[in-house]
């Protein structure tokens, strides 16, 4: 299970078929090929690249606030998994592409794509087991409807990624200079991956793991602290009385560098996520632990 850094060992390949999606970094068992395909990735989740990012993120958590106040506003109940998502989805995809999908921006905060992140996670356990399933992926999009719904969220997701990232590989001659720099246009013009590497389904396969991975699991954590915030007393106060300390004014938005040097924030949420983790392991049976 830990062989260690210099110790050449391939990935379980029938645990890795219940993603569908084979050709991403996350699915490759060949120790070598994985090693290569990750040196790819690893320079965009460098603290050094999240922090370039931060002000894009900070944008949307602005967004995400203001959107809550319209609904309380409206003295309307909401799921906060489902604005979460929204969150996490328009970061996530931001980075991969160089433009979110906006679903901050929808009524509902999209929560059909909701749905169907959760239903995917929900699912991973009836993959692994059944990982004929995943065949039904490879069939022509006009046979979705006929297919069992587990699949269908399923197919619809992958295929929406497979449209947005053919539009960044197969980009028109003169068009890249209007480009954001993104995950897959670096990859795309990398001189380090072959152009095997580079075709659309490769790229699709890898789009769909980053995006569902720094949806769903992100909402998610986000999910569980916002529950515990709220649900263990004097957490709440004492942590409104020190950012009230820190931030000055609504125009005042504290960088991750003034963030992390908050005592009560930072030892707090250590604290949660090794909670988090202890209760995920004493959890294995349920689907989304």
């Amino acid at each position: 299970m830990y062989p260690g850094a210099h110790r050449k060992t391939d990935k379980y390949e029938k645990w890795d078929k219940q993603s569908g999606s084979p050709g991403a970094t996350f699915s490759t068992s060949d120790h070598d090929l994985h090693r290569r395909r990750r040196a790819a990735l690893n320079p965009f989740f460098a603290k050094r690249s999240v922090v370039q990012l931060e002000t894009r993120i900070s944008d949307k958590v602005t967004k995400l606030c203001d959107r809550l106040w319209e609904e309380w506003q409206k003295d309307r109940v909401v799921d906060l998994h489902v604005p979460l998502t929204a969150l996490t989805t328009d970061i996530i995809t931001y980075f991969c592409y160089g433009y979110s999908y906006d679903y901050l921006n929808h009524d509902d905060f999209n929560k059909e794509w909701e749905v169907t992140m959760r239903k995917m996670f929900d699912t991973v356990a009836l993959r692994r087991h059944f990982p004929w399933l995943l065949s039904l992926v490879s069939l022509p999009f006009q046979f979705i409807n006929k297919e069992p719904p587990i699949m269908k969220h399923f197919i619809t997701a992958k295929e929406g990624i497979k449209k947005e990232v053919g539009r960044i590989i197969k980009v028109e001659p003169g068009t890249k200079s209007k480009e954001k720099e993104s995950i897959f246009t670096t990859l795309r013009d990398s001189d380090d991956l072959p152009t095997e590497e580079k075709s659309v389904e490769r790229m699709t396969d890898e789009a769909f793991i980053l995006i569902a991975a720094g949806t769903e699991t992100t909402a998610k954590t986000l999910t569980e602290t916002m529950f515990h915030i709220l649900n263990t007393p004097g957490v709440l106060q004492k942590l409104t009385e020190e950012l009230d300390a820190e931030i000055t004014s609504r125009d005042d938005v504290p960088t991750w560098t003034r963030l992390e040097k908050l005592p009560y924030l930072v030892i707090s949420f250590d604290k949660l996520n090794k909670s988090l983790f202890t209760d995920s392991n004493r959890a294995q049976s349920s689907p989304r632990a």
